[in-house]
């Protein structure tokens, strides 16, 4: 993973066309609906077959994750919950 996250591209494997009109010409994608290049940055019918793309048009497989540790001292003393909270999560007290 890098960096700097990457823009989705039409070429993807994981690219689909919510319309279902991209057409591929050669190595360009063009869109048969806006009778224009594909651009998935700028399209609101783009879609990823992962569900990784975000909505500013990045791949969120190419963003990096970050890993924290969280301290229990930080935290402080435990929340009660209320009865019907506490039965769906079975627990009476949050951390």
């Amino acid at each position: 993973m890098s960096n700097n996250p990457k823009f989705c591209f039409a070429n993807c494997e994981f690219f689909r066309c919510g319309q279902r009109a991209l057409h591929f010409n050669g190595r360009e994608a063009q869109c048969r609906y806006a009778e224009d290049i594909c651009n998935p940055k700028n399209c609101k019918f783009a879609g990823c077959v992962k569900g990784r793309l975000i909505s500013d048009g990045r791949c969120s497989m190419t963003i990096k994750t970050k890993k924290f540790e969280v301290r229990t001292e930080v935290i402080g003393e435990p929340i009660r919950l209320s009865g019907k909270l506490a039965q769906r999560i079975r627990e009476k007290e949050l951390f």
